[in-house]
């Protein structure tokens, strides 16, 4: 298998997790909406046009994230490296590390550039992934990964079956991407 390339990233910036708090208010006016034609309380009933108006902006937003997603000057992260996956060892921080000297690895994949988030609002940025390094010296390393296309999360669960095969505990969670 050829050598897989993935980039690793600092925390989202929190301008744009305080953006995402529009897609939030989508989902919770609709909640409340729905609550309040049930049950027919009095405050939802008397405060419907601020519900309303949250579910607009809650709207709105969903759909220009879905724009902004996919521009290229949309960067919620800074890349701060990249680590290099093969058969035989792995690459991260200037530090070949062989593959008999892994212990376990956790490994969490569950969003990609591009594809619907999920959770979050509208399209995912590729964030939300990450992935722990437990070497037998007791070392640790921790990685925000960045997943860029579906066929970087493929090849990335192949070398880590390959991995397993070879005695490497892997912990790994791999939902499918969510498609509408």
């Amino acid at each position: 298998m050829d050598v897989i390339r993935i980039k690793t990233y600092s925390k989202r910036k929190l301008k744009y997790e305080l953006l995402d708090l529009f897609g939030f208010l989508f989902f919770l006016s609709i909640f409340i909406l729905a609550i309040g034609q049930k049950t027919k309380i009095e405050f939802i009933e008397r405060n419907s046009s601020v519900f309303i108006t949250l579910f607009i902006i809650g709207f709105i937003w969903i759909i220009a994230r879905l724009i902004l997603g996919r521009m290229k000057w949309f960067k919620p992260i800074e890349s701060t490296g990249e680590i290099e996956f093969s058969d035989s060892y792995l690459y991260l921080k200037g530090e070949k590390i062989e593959l008999k000297d892994i212990r376990r690895i956790r490994i969490d994949v569950t969003q990609c550039k591009g594809l619907p988030a999920g959770g979050r609002s509208g399209i995912s940025d590729g964030t939300g992934n990450y992935i722990e390094i437990f070497l037998k010296n007791n070392t640790k390393f921790k990685e925000r990964i960045f997943i860029e296309r579906e066929q970087q999360r493929e090849n990335l669960k192949a070398i880590m079956e390959v991995w397993k095969q070879s005695g490497v505990m892997i912990i790994g969670v791999w939902k499918p991407f969510l498609h509408i």
